[in-house]
């Protein structure tokens, strides 16, 4: 009695730890994410109690198994074990290959056609960071959907800037909340957006991020050979700036003019920072050929320096004042900063300086500039003094004070953008020509005595009528009196057109130097001014967001009370019916 007693309460014992055992070993392998010695032992200690459960049945001399509960209860066993399986199968798949059906009417809840090409066609793996503690959930369900799409190739990673400070400093987070898009190794890097719980990440943004990082690369050079800013890592350099266009998968090179002779065909942008001595004839020209041919060009030019550009801007209509920017508001004190250091809080409407708001940009020993208006050609200053400022005209007296007699009062210009539409190539005339570009020496002196001969014959005898028309019909142009242009300078024709060129103006090259680049949004101003020159500031693609179509009934007072009252009537009647039919039928 005693043994039958003890094997009917081991058989239960067996029958309550198998399970136990077996979760227990499933859940420690989940936790600890390795199936280790551990997590094994107890799943098949689980199993080990089973087996023995079903053997103790079999030995009970009962007929366990040829029960028909036992048969019964066999198969909803089985049938439980049957559904779990394909449940964890569907959840599985459903995750590893997800499919949803968008069937509002106007696709809300799906990407942008745009969207959707841009994604399935990356060249290679994409990752996207979003460094914040706690995302929005319409970021997440966003990224979601680009992440379904992208056939593995976006990889979606939610840093905390807190907990991972090499990895933020290594993107140069500024703000909690910064989205970046970067490619596998992490060199190659372009920011998005700055998200949070009232401004969640938007997908014209994100796409335009991911067509920046995987398209053409753009490529800056930088002359060099005139004692411009150096690109090395010392003393005066640019090397913060150029790290800056690096992150932004700009690439950079300098170039000497005098060496190569022309402007590669793969530059998007040449940039002359602070030169100190003035350019060759020879490499004005080939600036002017290479804005021709529809590229960009960024001028940062300090006081007391002549770059020899001057019949460049003119045609641009910029004028390089020979004064110095004077700040008198005084507010560069609260930065400890002279009235010689213009501080900047008031930007022009442009995509450059578009969101700065109130920020502060600071200049050291700048140059005004002055901007007249040129037909086809688009002048937008956007760095602009306060109104108590002025153009010292002797910027080397120690005592600075406005003069009203001397002195030009501000406000002054000391960063323009120019745009230059598509036109008409102009052909070379006398009045927009300059001797030196037109005329060889052989051709002055030539011109010279034509003109002292014409004279001779003036003072000596009067023209006739006759004499006119036959001096008229008996000097016909030659060739040679009219081909007086240089043979550097490329043919022009009424049908050819200049394409659109760019051109970023700036008084002063000093705020992009080491230590001051970083300085409030000196470095800002730079990098927004290669990225409006190069065509980035602009959105690549378009994408509207989805509208949902307003399909609310608009009802008259009437309208609504006769709405409310069958709200009443109608289960007045149906409850009416049923009780009469409750009342026939008893």
């Amino acid at each position: 009695m005693k043994g039958k007693t003890l094997a009917k309460y081991l058989k239960y014992t067996l029958l309550f730890a198998a399970p136990c055992l077996i979760i227990i070993g499933l859940s420690s392998g989940y936790v600890l994410l390795e199936w280790g010695p551990i997590p094994v032992g107890f799943i098949v200690a689980g199993l080990v109690c089973f087996l023995l459960w079903l053997i103790f049945q079999d030995n009970s001399g009962s007929g366990f198994w040829g029960k028909r509960s036992t048969e019964a209860g066999a198969n909803a066993f089985i049938s439980t074990i049957a559904i779990l399986i394909i449940l964890g199968l569907i959840n599985f798949f459903g995750l590893r290959y997800s499919y949803q059906i968008d069937l509002t009417e106007n696709r809300q809840f799906s990407l942008a056609p745009k969207t959707q090409q841009v994604v399935q066609n990356l060249p290679s793996q994409v990752k996207v960071l979003v460094f914040t503690q706690t995302p929005d959930a319409q970021t997440r369900e966003l990224l979601g959907k680009y992440r379904r799409i992208s056939n593995d190739k976006l990889l979606l990673q939610f840093v905390n800037p807190y907990q991972e400070p090499t990895l933020a400093n290594k993107f140069e987070v500024r703000n909690v909340g910064d989205v970046y898009v970067a490619s596998s190794d992490g060199e190659l890097r372009e920011f998005v957006q700055s998200v949070n719980q009232q401004t969640p990440l938007v997908e014209e943004k994100l796409t335009n991020g991911l067509l920046r990082l995987t398209g053409d690369r753009r490529k800056v050079y930088f002359l060099q050979g005139h004692g411009q800013r150096s690109l090395d890592p010392r003393g005066g350099s640019i090397s913060q700036a150029v790290n800056g266009l690096q992150a932004q998968n700009i690439a950079t090179a300098p170039i000497n003019l005098i060496e190569s002779k022309t402007i590669p065909e793969d530059a998007t942008l040449l940039a002359i920072i602070g030169p100190e001595r003035a350019l060759a004839p020879g490499e004005i020209q080939e600036i002017k050929a290479y804005l021709n041919r529809g590229g960009n060009l960024l001028l940062a030019i300090d006081p007391k320096t002549d770059p020899g550009l001057n019949s460049l801007l003119e045609e641009w209509g910029v004028t390089l004042d020979q004064t110095l920017a004077i700040d008198g508001t005084g507010n560069g004190q609260a930065f400890r900063l002279g009235p010689a250091t213009p501080l900047i809080t008031n930007y022009g409407n442009h995509p450059i300086t578009r969101d700065f708001g109130n920020g502060v940009s600071f200049y050291p020993l700048a140059r005004p500039i002055q901007v007249k208006e040129i037909e086809g050609i688009e002048a937008t200053p956007f760095l602009i003094t306060n109104e108590p400022s002025w153009a010292e005209s002797e910027p080397d007296n120690p005592t600075l004070s406005f003069d009203p007699q001397k002195d030009r009062p501000g406000p002054l210009y000391l960063g323009v953008a120019l745009v230059r539409g598509d036109r008409p190539l102009a052909t070379a005339t006398p009045e927009t020509a300059t001797p030196a570009e037109t005329e060889t020496p052989e051709t002055e002196t030539e011109t010279l005595e034509t003109e002292a001969e014409t004279l001779e014959t003036e003072t000596e005898t009067p023209e006739t009528p006759a004499e006119t028309e036959t001096a008229e019909t008996e000097t016909p142009e030659t060739p040679a009196e009219t081909e007086t242009q240089p043979t550097n300078q490329q043919p022009t024709t009424i049908n050819q057109t200049l394409p659109e060129a760019r051109m970023v103006v700036l008084g002063n090259s000093e705020f992009t130097i080491n230590g001051l680049f970083e300085l409030q949004l000196n470095g800002d101003v730079f990098l927004n001014s290669v990225n409006w020159l190069t065509g980035q500031q602009e959105e690549l693609l378009s994408i509207r967001p989805q509208e949902i179509t307003n399909r609310r009934i608009v009802m008259t007072p009437i309208q609504r009370r006769f709405v409310e009252l069958s709200l009443i009537l109608l289960p007045i009647i149906g409850f009416g019916a049923a009780f009469g039919l409750w009342l026939k039928r008893s």
